[in-house]
Protein backbone atom coordinates (compact mmCIF):
# COMPACT_ATOMS: atom_id res chain seq x y z
CA UNK A 1 0.00 0.00 0.00
CA UNK A 2 1.34 3.44 -0.89
CA UNK A 3 1.98 6.08 1.71
CA UNK A 4 -0.85 8.54 2.20
CA UNK A 5 -0.13 12.28 2.18
CA UNK A 6 -2.58 14.99 3.24
CA UNK A 7 -2.13 18.27 1.36
CA UNK A 8 -3.70 21.33 3.02
CA UNK A 9 -3.91 24.57 1.04
CA UNK A 10 -6.63 27.06 0.17
CA UNK A 11 -5.31 27.62 -3.36
CA UNK A 12 -6.61 25.09 -5.89
CA UNK A 13 -3.64 25.62 -8.22
CA UNK A 14 -1.16 24.71 -5.49
CA UNK A 15 -3.19 21.67 -4.47
CA UNK A 16 -3.40 20.48 -8.08
CA UNK A 17 0.34 20.80 -8.74
CA UNK A 18 1.42 19.08 -5.51
CA UNK A 19 -1.16 16.33 -5.93
CA UNK A 20 -0.13 15.74 -9.56
CA UNK A 21 3.56 15.39 -8.65
CA UNK A 22 2.91 13.11 -5.68
CA UNK A 23 0.50 10.94 -7.67
CA UNK A 24 3.17 10.55 -10.39
CA UNK A 25 5.59 9.36 -7.71
CA UNK A 26 3.11 6.72 -6.53
CA UNK A 27 1.83 8.35 -3.36
CA UNK A 28 -1.81 8.33 -2.35
CA UNK A 29 -3.05 11.87 -1.66
CA UNK A 30 -5.86 13.46 0.27
CA UNK A 31 -6.85 17.10 -0.19
CA UNK A 32 -8.08 19.62 2.39
CA UNK A 33 -8.99 23.14 1.25
CA UNK A 34 -8.82 24.66 4.73
CA UNK A 35 -7.85 23.97 8.32
CA UNK A 36 -11.26 22.73 9.41
CA UNK A 37 -11.36 20.23 6.55
CA UNK A 38 -7.88 19.03 7.52
CA UNK A 39 -8.97 18.38 11.11
CA UNK A 40 -12.10 16.57 9.89
CA UNK A 41 -10.14 14.31 7.53
CA UNK A 42 -7.72 13.38 10.30
CA UNK A 43 -10.59 12.13 12.48
CA UNK A 44 -11.35 9.54 9.78
CA UNK A 45 -8.08 8.83 7.97
CA UNK A 46 -4.55 7.83 8.89
CA UNK A 47 -1.85 9.71 7.01
CA UNK A 48 1.91 9.31 6.74
CA UNK A 49 2.71 12.97 6.04
CA UNK A 50 0.93 16.34 6.15
CA UNK A 51 1.88 19.18 3.80
CA UNK A 52 0.39 22.24 5.49
CA UNK A 53 0.06 25.77 4.13
CA UNK A 54 0.42 28.54 6.70
CA UNK A 55 -1.38 31.35 4.87
CA UNK A 56 -5.04 30.28 4.91
CA UNK A 57 -8.16 32.28 5.78
CA UNK A 58 -10.23 31.59 8.91
CA UNK A 59 -7.84 29.06 10.47
CA UNK A 60 -4.19 29.48 9.50
CA UNK A 61 -1.69 26.65 9.41
CA UNK A 62 -0.18 27.54 12.80
CA UNK A 63 -3.60 27.17 14.44
CA UNK A 64 -4.18 23.85 12.66
CA UNK A 65 -0.81 22.61 13.90
CA UNK A 66 -1.55 23.77 17.47
CA UNK A 67 -4.89 21.97 17.45
CA UNK A 68 -3.39 18.79 16.03
CA UNK A 69 -0.69 18.77 18.70
CA UNK A 70 -3.06 19.59 21.56
CA UNK A 71 -5.48 16.86 20.51
CA UNK A 72 -2.71 14.33 20.05
CA UNK A 73 -3.89 13.65 16.49
CA UNK A 74 -0.57 13.75 14.70
CA UNK A 75 1.69 11.81 17.02
CA UNK A 76 4.80 11.03 15.01
CA UNK A 77 3.33 12.14 11.68
CA UNK A 78 5.76 14.55 9.99
CA UNK A 79 4.39 17.94 8.96
CA UNK A 80 5.95 19.91 6.11
CA UNK A 81 5.17 23.62 6.37
CA UNK A 82 4.35 25.23 3.04
CA UNK A 83 4.67 29.01 3.02
CA UNK A 84 5.93 32.02 1.14
CA UNK A 85 6.66 33.83 4.40
CA UNK A 86 10.32 34.49 5.12
CA UNK A 87 10.42 36.66 8.23
CA UNK A 88 12.41 35.46 11.23
CA UNK A 89 9.36 35.23 13.50
CA UNK A 90 7.67 32.89 11.05
CA UNK A 91 10.77 30.70 10.95
CA UNK A 92 10.83 30.58 14.76
CA UNK A 93 7.16 29.62 14.92
CA UNK A 94 7.72 26.76 12.48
Amino acid sequence: MSQQILIVDDKKEILDVIQFILDLKGYSTLIAKNGAECLEILTKQRVDLIILDIMMPEMNGWEVLRQLKSQGKIGAVPVVILTSKSQSIDQLLG
